[in-house]
């Protein structure tokens, strides 16, 4: 247990290391978190693979719990359900059915 333990401190690092790096390069942030998750799966069973020698089922969910944790568990809701607007809303536009500019409220 406590060689899970260290492996997610470890493989979080890295991936908050990734993570700054992708920052650099990509614009479109909202893909992040998702990444993150991609990342430390990867990372968990490379390790698993490498160093550990087995267990590579416990070590992709460490991985995936170290991205959760290093791209904020509480964004991912946010930039899926994003995504998700920003889709239909290009799809409603590309069809002409949605406002060509956006409308801002006051305040806004």
């Amino acid at each position: 247990m406590n060689e899970i333990l260290t492996a997610t401190a470890i493989i979080g690092a890295v991936i908050l290391a990734s993570t700054q790096m992708i920052k650099q390069v990509v614009n479109d942030n909202k893909w992040l978190p998702i990444l993150n998750v991609l990342i430390g799966i990867a990372i968990g069973v490379v390790y698993a693979l490498t160093i550990v020698n087995g267990q590579v089922a416990v070590y992709a969910w460490a991985g995936a719990i170290s991205g959760l944790g290093a791209g904020g568990f509480y964004d991912l809701q946010a930039n899926v359900k994003g995504l998700s607007n920003q889709r239909r809303a290009t799809k409603l536009n590309d069809e002409g059915q949605g406002d060509q500019e956006p409308t801002f409220k006051d305040g806004e």
